[in-house]
């Protein structure tokens, strides 16, 4: 009787060809696989086999299938090595939250594709979807429901930013690395398979001199005198500049913000919710600018012109829900 075959966790291949030889996707959810067209020094790709199963805090069902949920995504990103970039949050006319980020992902030795991610919140979208769901229930199931859409509104509106950015984040990594919206159970059962390049600086004397002097540095800063002698900044800098020479990271952002121009924008925006928020008072409560602000200071015992643009954003989703 022979032997089951045991499958690596982690394996390293030479070239693109015979990492994707090596898993049938028979058997395999296979990803995205960067390009090593023949042996190159200091590079391998490497394989990391992941596995995830339904009804666990992996996955959710969707329509009888599994998608796959934040935590299986974020251990293949960080098994196809991507980088995270820039975020950024602006609104949208209706004051929701639209994040912007921006990740990489070496595609080959030293080159790295840039994987750009938006997500706007909807809100209102999955609020109504849960509404729907409670249709025809029974009515302690449909307050249930109520309840819990009420949680989910408080949700929205104390964390709507960090939800937009989660929403970004995810979506390049099921985009570019060919992750499925879902999988039936059976698929569920195929180990997925990312893969990454790796730098082996090794292979090389120079670089593996440079690599051994940083070590010590690492050494040097975590125990002291104890780890041996401080390495002077002069040799850390040419053995920096040696390894990031060999192999270069994701390019770095062009521009650094410029904190006055940041408070500018957020007093903008202050200025525009507050707008907003009077607009709103007027058309879902009938409030005149003097009773809506009257309104406002019962929320949060402070003028508009004191509130901060979370404290905006609630008073604006709070107008808009019927008195």
């Amino acid at each position: 009787m022979s032997k089951k075959k045991v499958i690596p966790e982690i394996v390293e291949f030479v070239t693109t060809d015979e990492a994707l030889l090596s898993f049938s996707p028979k058997k395999f959810n296979l990803l995205a696989c960067p390009t090593i067209t023949e042996p190159t020094p200091c590079y391998r790709i490497q394989a990391t086999v992941l596995r995830f199963r339904a009804g666990t805090r992996d996955t959710y069902p969707v329509n009888g299938q599994y998608a796959l949920a934040k935590p299986a995504l974020t251990a293949l990103a960080q098994a196809a090595g991507i980088r995270y970039g820039d975020t950024k949050i602006q609104y949208d006319n209706d004051a929701q939250p639209v994040a912007t980020v921006t990740e990489y992902w070496e595609s080959s030795p030293g080159q790295w594709v840039e994987l750009p991610g938006t997500y706007a919140l909807n809100p209102e979208a999955k609020l109504e979807s849960m509404r729907l769901d409670a249709t025809g229930l029974p009515e302690d199931t449909v307050q249930e429901i109520e309840q819990a859409i009420e949680n989910q509104r408080q949700m929205f509106e104390k964390f709507g930013e960090q939800m937009a950015e989660t929403g970004a984040l995810l979506r390049p990594i099921r985009t570019f690395l060919g992750v499925a919206h879902r999988y039936s159970k059976y698929m569920l059962r195929r180990p997925f398979v990312a893969f990454r390049i790796v730098f082996r600086p090794e292979d090389d004397e120079a670089l593996a001199e440079a690599q051994r002097w940083l070590a010590l540095a690492d050494q040097y800063d975590l125990v002291g005198e104890d780890g041996g002698e401080k390495v002077p900044e002069g040799v850390l800098k040419i053995a920096r500049a040696l390894l990031n020479q060999a192999h270069p990271g994701p390019p770095e952002p062009m521009e650094t913000p410029d904190p006055a121009e940041g408070k500018r924008q957020y007093n903008e925006r202050q200025i525009e919710l507050r707008k907003q928020v009077l607009e709103t008072c007027l058309r879902y409560k009938g409030l005149d600018e003097t009773a809506a602000r009257k309104w406002a200071r019962s929320q949060f015992e402070k003028g508009l012109e004191q509130c901060t643009v979370a404290e905006l954003l609630l008073l604006l989703q709070r107008a808009k829900q019927a008195q």
